[in-house]
């Protein structure tokens, strides 16, 4: 369900990618320079350059999946394909200087930005 969920959340996000494709460097520099940027009613982005959700997400999916022979093979699977496609990961993934929290598919023992 965690990886059905995530997928939708992703195709979620690809299909505003597509709608809106046209995209504004200077938003992601800004994006870049300031911890979070408002978006709207209480929403913000994350820090791009500092960012913890992607790894602390990979730790939560980590934790959740069983440990049988499938379902690590289907997620390493996914994983690759977001890293060397052309979506909204593997864009956050070239724009930031953390380029190992993006999704690893073995997060465990990675600290971040607090230690964790």
């Amino acid at each position: 369900m965690t990886i059905s969920l995530f997928v939708s959340m992703l195709r979620l996000a690809e299909t505003v990618k597509y709608t809106r494709p046209e995209t504004d460097t200077g938003r992601w520099q800004t994006a870049r320079s300031k911890p979070i940027v408002p978006l709207n009613k209480g929403m913000f982005t994350f820090s791009i350059d500092r960012q913890d959700v992607f790894l602390d997400l990979s730790k939560r999916f980590r934790g959740l999946r069983p440990d049988d022979r499938i379902m690590p093979a289907i997620w390493r699977t996914i994983l690759m394909r977001i890293a060397v496609g052309d979506n909204v990961i593997a864009d956050v993934s070239r724009n930031t200087s953390v380029r190992d929290r993006c999704f690893p598919s073995e997060p465990d023992g990675m600290l971040d930005n607090y230690g964790h």
